[in-house]
């Protein structure tokens, strides 16, 4: 064999080395990204609007892209919170699998307040519904189905996503056992039927070897249904009274004491309306009433975006505004958002105080009329809305108690003008 014939030989052999090589890489890359698991802990609240959002709609899709029929694990809430569900439920499907923690439980709080200390997330940023994807935080109703997608390709090219080394995470994962379906009979119209039911079975053995890395999966019988959502389990919660004032402690014992007043400010502000003749009344229009409504103005802005954009609140020391805001009630028959129509109305109250202040009669005794009426109507849509905070929601908004106070006080500034303007007309007309 001469030296061409050498180089040419040597030649080929490389390039077969080379193109097994690249199989090989291949190959090998296939199989890890087949193996990659991207594992997601999502930390929601019961009450929570844009949570029920994200749990019932954006990740459902999500998951089924790389799972039809997941494995679902949960802790077994205790009695006590029973009324608003399991500390975790787990959904471990093929490539990913996700932790949904409620932040109403004793474990899940823990787990949260464990994961604030060690992201330092900021006071303003403390809010449900809250996602960390390894290295990856993602806070919002927005933020969670607009960067999770990218998240999850870019976590299994690379060989997968691993639980963050939260604290007590290790020991809530070894306590999910199955959720197993079974018969209930149920009579509707007088037939007999059977329908499913969520329960769980014992422990898995030897669970406590199971590490965030790898959770203990349990044969299942093919012909046993499966739960219907996540939905149907994180959510069915009903709660007392009494349990959705403790959801909320101070800020609803607040809120309550500012209904009270509120009640009592409407009581007496009617009863003067009814018997004037016990009321002392002047003409002139307070100065106030605009300077409060330019505050008003403020809030209800502010909250407005919050309703319209889905984006979290800053709130203060008192109370859970997100949790308000995120509520079926910051909009008014599911479109119109609550904090638009207190900016309408804010807006509204200061031209007819321009117009009964500056305007000449008629016309200005009944802007004087109409600063009283929508304060009052104001007042008694702020007490229904107060109402809610504390006994239905389980959560107040320090911006919407401030805001029910302004409504309630422009009433008193604008009571004795008021009553005064319909004295004048009823003279006029006589």
């Amino acid at each position: 064999m001469n030296f061409r014939s050498k180089i040419s030989y040597m030649k080929k052999t490389v390039q077969v080395f080379i193109v097994v090589f690249f199989l090989l890489v291949s190959q090998v890359s296939e199989v890890g990204a087949q193996d990659a698991v991207v594992r997601i802990m999502l930390f929601y609240s019961p009450a929570c609007g844009h949570c029920h959002k994200v749990i019932s709609e954006d990740l459902p899709p999500i998951i089924d892209q790389y799972s039809s029929e997941p494995d679902i694990l949960i802790i077994p809430p205790t009695e006590e919170e029973e009324p608003v569900g399991p500390p975790i439920l787990a959904i471990m499907a093929d490539s990913i699998e996700i932790l949904y923690v409620n932040t109403y439980t004793e474990l899940g709080h823990e787990l949260y307040r464990g994961l604030v200390d060690l992201l330092s997330i900021p006071p303003e940023l403390q809010a449900v519904p809250t996602m960390v994807v390894g290295e990856n935080l993602l806070i919002g109703g927005n933020e969670i189905p607009s960067k999770l997608p990218g998240i999850i390709e870019e976590g299994l090219a690379s060989g997968g996503i691993d639980w963050i080394a939260l604290p007590g995470l290790d020991e809530a994962i070894g306590q999910l056992i199955e959720v197993s379906m079974e018969p209930v009979p149920t009579e509707e119209a007088g037939v007999e039927e059977t329908r499913t039911m969520p329960s769980t079975e014992e422990q898995v053995e030897d669970t406590s070897t199971q590490t965030p890395s790898s959770v203990t999966q349990i044969e299942k019988d093919p012909t046993e249904s499966n739960v219907d959502t996540p939905t149907d389990i994180v959510f069915d919660t009903e709660f007392s009274v009494i349990e959705r004032i403790k959801m909320d402690p101070v800020g609803n014992s607040l809120s309550i004491l500012v209904l009270l007043g509120m009640i009592v400010s409407a009581a007496v502000a009617g009863s003067r309306l009814i018997f004037p003749e016990n009321s002392e009344k002047t003409n002139s229009i307070s100065w106030l009433i605009p300077l409060l409504s330019v505050i008003g103005i403020v809030i209800a802005a502010y909250l407005t975006y919050v309703e319209a954009s889905g984006t979290e609140a800053v709130c203060g020391p008192v109370g859970d505004c997100n949790t308000v805001q995120q509520s079926k009630y910051a909009l008014l028959f599911g479109i119109i958002p609550v904090g638009g129509i207190g900016l309408a109305g804010y807006v509204a109250i200061i031209l007819a105080w321009v117009v009964g202040k500056y305007w000449h009669d008629p016309l200005a005794q009944w802007a004087k009329i109409a600063v009283l009426g929508m304060s009052i109507f104001g007042t008694i849509f702020s007490i229904y809305l107060t109402f809610l905070e504390p006994f239905v929601i389980g959560a107040t908004c320090a911006w919407c108690l401030t805001s029910a106070v302004i409504i309630t006080i422009l009433m008193w500034l604008s009571l004795g003008a008021g009553m005064d303007a319909l004295v004048r007309l009823r003279g006029i007309e006589e």
